[in-house]
């Protein structure tokens, strides 16, 4: 891949998440606002993004059921290798709820606004699918884990089931499959406003992700196991696993790339909020979340200049 296309797709990322980053710690905004920035990203601009790509496209375009037996089969076989981990290590439950989420959770806006300088509105279309199934197999996993895991977990797991069916993201990917599927499509004006709040959601997204890393109340260097763990499973088994299985299915290049790319994210800031509400450990969840953000910043750049991850 030519570094220009490298430079073009990582220094905007980087940037945006330093820009959050930094001012978050300066105070050179209001709080407030990236709080307001994160749920308009999640409820609105993420959704328009979603909606707008799957239901423009034409039929056949995507093999959707060949895209979702490699992406939940990859998922189902890292939560199964977290599993048996667990038989060997023993940890607190609490402890192994957060390495379940640092394994297989990701990030959507830094995934997505990758996805959109290295593989153009075809990769994009593909990403709005992926992203659709792996929100739903996630949530179901993770929200497994911690019923499993955690003697108190009851009725704060029907609270997580409830905002599991409402979620934004499954909604929008859904109702966009959907009107794909009827051959609606969006009415001519409405696609362009999708287009234009998609086009937003990517760096106000990255710049709540950094905002976010900035805020997080426990963020220090993680325990060796655990870092280790869901490094493994994020950067190593999730995207060989995905390789895999797309090259068993014979999917083209342009759709492998963008499924291992995603799968290879790091875990996403939203998996401490969910360890807080949960009873998770949420001092651990933080360490992972900025350790793995640090990783994905110099290994992914090295798998895409070595071919690891391209078309």
């Amino acid at each position: 891949m030519p570094l220009a296309t490298l430079l073009n797709a990582f220094v905007p990322v980087l940037g945006l998440l330093a820009i959050g980053f930094v001012s978050r710690r300066r105070d050179l905004v209001q709080d407030g606002f990236w709080t307001q920035a994160e749920r308009l990203t999640y409820y609105l601009l993420m959704p328009a993004l979603l909606v707008g790509k799957l239901a423009g496209l034409e039929a056949g375009t995507l093999p959707a059921g060949r895209i979702a037996i490699a992406v939940v089969g990859a998922l189902l076989i890292a939560a199964a290798a977290l599993a048996l981990l667990r038989l060997v290590w023993r940890p607190a439950g609490a402890v192994f709820t957060s390495v379940v989420q640092g394994g297989l959770r990701f990030n959507t806006y830094i995934g997505l606004a990758l996805v959109a300088p290295l593989y153009r509105p075809a990769g994009l279309e593909v990403a709005a699918l992926v992203v659709g199934i792996m929100v739903a197999t996630i949530n179901v996993l993770c929200v497994s884990a911690f019923a499993l895991c955690l003697h108190d977990g009851g009725p704060r797991l029907a609270a997580v089931c409830r905002q599991l069916v409402r979620n934004p993201l499954l909604i929008a990917a859904a109702l966009g499959l959907a009107m794909q599927g009827l051959g609606l499509g969006l009415p001519v004006g409405l696609d362009g406003l999708a287009d234009a709040l998609g086009a937003a959601a990517l760096p106000l997204g990255v710049m709540a992700v950094g905002a976010a890393l900035a805020r997080l109340e426990t963020a220090h260097l993680p325990p060796a196991t655990p870092f280790t763990a869901t490094a493994l499973v994020k950067f190593a088994l999730l995207p060989g696993v995905s390789l895999a299985l797309c090259a068993a299915l014979d999917l083209d290049a342009l759709t492998t790339a963008v499924i291992v790319l995603l799968q290879a994210m790091p875990t996403a800031p939203s998996a401490y909020v969910l360890a807080r509400q949960l009873g998770g450990d949420h001092d651990l969840m933080a360490s992972l979340i900025a350790g793995q953000t640090v990783a994905a910043c110099v290994l992914l750049p090295l798998a895409l200049a070595a071919g690891v991850i391209a078309v």
